[in-house]
This record gives C-alpha cells, structure tokens and sequence, in this order.
C-alpha cells in the first residue's frame, strides 16, 4: 500500500475509533441505549415474570409479578371463574413455592410476596 493511502486508512480508522470510544462512554447516546440499573425488587419481578409468568387463557390461571415497594412482589392471578377453588389454592402455593426458592437461591431473604386474585369474565 502507498504511504499516502496508508496514512488516509489509518486516520479514518482511528476516527471510527474515537467516536465508537466516545459514544460507547455514554456521549449522545439514544435515550434507548443509555444504561440504567434496576433495583433488586424490579429486577426479581422481571426475572420472576420471565422465568415463571403465566399467560391467562379461559379455564385456566395466568399470573404476572410486578414490584410493590419497599421489598414485595405482587403476583396478580387472573383466573376464569369457572375454575375450582382448589385449582387456585394449589396455584397460589405453587407460586409462593417459586418465590420462597428464588429468594432463597438469590440470598434475598428481606423479599416478600403478595398474591391478589382477579376474576375474568
């Protein structure tokens, strides 16, 4: 390659570089791309929710975990109201289940849960 062409090459990925360097350090970034950390009790309700949430669908349950400050996790249960009881209490414990071994497994033991139910018509 000719020194001159060299050189042109050179500057130009040195500038890619520099601004790839200075946009990577937060400089005019997008609001969608800026960094932003959630606290614990958001990040468990969306972990919860996409690890263990639940799409309601007719005669059955679905449920969604939402973070209720200070330290609880909300899960909502939607049910049809055709459902037995005894299909919802055995929900409401398995739920309970899946918090008691998430908050166990992240050593979270101040995380609380609180379940509301909510018939679908």
């Amino acid at each position: 390659m000719r020194p001159g062409r060299a050189a042109a090459v050179m500057s130009v990925l040195v500038g890619v570089a520099f601004g790839l360097g200075a946009w990577s350090a937060g400089a005019a970034l997008p609001e969608g791309l800026r960094p932003y950390s959630p606290t614990k009790l958001e990040w468990a309700a969306v972990e919860l929710q996409g690890l263990h949430g639940s799409v309601f669908t007719p005669g059955s349950v679905g449920w969604t975990f939402l973070p209720e400050p200070p330290d609880t996790v909300h899960v909502a249960l939607l049910y049809d109201g055709s459902l037995r009881a005894s299909s919802l209490a055995d929900t409401k414990d398995a739920v309970r289940q899946i918090v008691k071994m998430y908050r166990e497994g992240r050593e979270w033991p101040w995380l609380k849960v609180r379940i509301t139910e909510h018939p679908q018509r």
